[in-house]
C-alpha cells in the first residue's frame, strides 16, 4: 500500500503492528476507503459485497468525518459486535477525552468501565491509551534521543511550535532564504510563542521553542531570524503517504518516513505548552500527548492562514479541551 506500516516506528504487545491490507480479503478492505461504490466520501451504509454468512468473520465500521463522539458516548462499546472475529474499522477522530469527561447519562458505562481502569476526570486518557499500546522501536530513541533530552530539561520553559505550510513541502527544495520568505505568513505563531513566554516564564529562565513543520526550509529560518532559543530537527522528512506527495514507497523508505513522523511527534508531547495548527491532526496528537495535558491549559489553536487568527496567547487564552477534542483536521 502506499501508507507505511506501525511497525517501521512502533511496537506492540497488544496490537498486531505488522498486519498488512493484503491479509484481508478485499472485499473486507472496500468499505474502509474514502472511495466506495464508485463515489468519493460515499455517505450511505457500507456494507460488504459477499454474502450473509461471512459477516460472522468480518464487519464494517466506518467512522471517517462521521459523528464518531455519539457513536462511542451512547453505547457501551465493549459489548460492540463481539460475535464478529474482526472488526474491519476506520476513523479519523475519537473521543478519549469524553469518554472520561462526559457526565450524561448515555455515556455512563463508559465511563464506569474507564473509572475501574483507573482512569478518572483529569487523567490524559489519550496518553495512557497511546502508551499502553504502543513503545516506540530503537530506531527512533536513537535518532531523537539527543532532541528529547533538552526537552526533558524541567527547569525550562518549553513551548512547541508547529507549523503545517503544506503537503508540497515534503518533496520541494529547501533553503534559508525560502524559508525566510515562507515565515512571514506564519508570524501569527510566533508571536503567539512569545506572548507565552512573557506570561509564564519566570525570571532567569532557560525558554526553548521546539519549531516543527513539513517545511525545513522555515524550520531553518525560524532558528536563523529567533536565535538559540530555537530547536529544530534537520532531519527531511517525507509524507507518510508516499502516492499523495509522489515519494518513495520503498518500505525502508516508508519506515524512515513513519519513524521521524513518531520520533518528532513524541519530541513534541514534551513541550510544556503548544502552539498548534488548528487544521492538522499531527500536532493535535503531539500536543495531546503531553504530561501537561492533565490540566488542560497548554494548547493554544491557529488557523493555517494568518488573516483568521486574532487570538491572545496569553494564561488564559488557552483553547478549549471540549472544543479542541472535537476539532476537524482537514482530512
Amino acid at each position: 500500500g502506499s501508507l507505511p506500516q506501525f511497525s517501521g516506528a512502533l511496537q506492540s504487545r497488544h496490537i498486531n503492528v505488522y498486519a498488512d491490507e493484503k491479509d484481508y480479503p478485499a472485499e473486507a478492505i472496500a468499505p474502509l476507503n474514502v472511495t466506495f461504490n464508485g463515489s468519493m466520501c460515499y455517505g450511505a451504509d457500507r456494507k460488504f459485497n459477499w454474502t450473509v454468512e461471512s459477516n460472522t468473520t468480518y464487519s464494517p465500521l466506518y467512522l471517517v468525518n462521521s459523528d464518531a463522539q455519539n457513536f462511542f458516548l451512547k453505547g457501551d462499546v465493549s459489548k460492540y459486535k463481539q460475535n464478529v472475529e474482526h472488526l474491519m474499522y476506520a476513523s479519523n477522530r475519537a473521543v478519549t477525552y469524553h469518554l472520561v469527561e462526559d457526565k450524561s447519562e448515555e455515556n455512563k458505562a463508559n465511563r464506569l468501565a474507564m473509572e475501574k481502569m483507573g482512569i478518572t476526570s483529569g487523567t490524559n486518557t489519550y496518553l495512557c491509551a497511546f502508551f499502553f499500546l504502543f513503545q516506540p522501536t530503537q530506531e527512533i530513541v536513537r535518532t531523537f534521543h539527543k532532541t528529547w533530552q533538552k526537552l526533558l530539561n524541567t527547569a525550562a520553559l518549553k513551548i512547541g511550535i508547529h507549523v503545517r505550510v503544506g503537503d508540497a513541502e515534503f518533496a520541494a527544495p529547501h533553503d534559508l532564504a525560502k524559508g525566510l520568505q515562507q515565515i512571514k505568513g506564519f508570524e501569527d505563531y510566533f508571536t503567539c510563542a512569545q506572548q507565552i513566554e512573557d506570561s509564564r516564564r519566570v525570571a532567569n529562565q532557560t525558554v526553548i521553542w521546539y519549531v516543527i513543520s513539513d517545511s525545513l526550509s522555515l524550520r531553518l529560518a525560524a532558528q536563523e531570524r529567533y536565535g538559540s532559543k530555537v530547536l529544530i530537527d534537520k532531519l527531511r522528512a517525507s509524507h507518510l503517504d508516499c502516492v499523495h506527495v509522489d515519494t518513495s514507497c520503498a518500505q525502508r523508505a516508508q519506515n524512515v518516513s513513519m519513524q521521524l513522523a513518531v520520533g518528532e511527534m513524541l519530541a513534541f508531547s514534551l513541550a510544556d505548552v503548544h502552539v498548534i495548527s488548528k487544521d492538522s491532526g499531527y500536532s493535535r496528537s503531539g500536543a495531546w500527548l503531553s504530561p501537561r495535558n492533565g490540566k488542560r491549559k497548554h494548547i493554544y489553536d491557529l488557523f493555517q492562514h494568518h488573516r483568521y487568527n486574532n487570538r491572545p496567547c496569553g494564561l488564559t487564552d488557552h483553547a478549549d479541551p471540549y472544543d479542541d477534542a472535537r476539532q476537524w483536521s482537514g482530512v
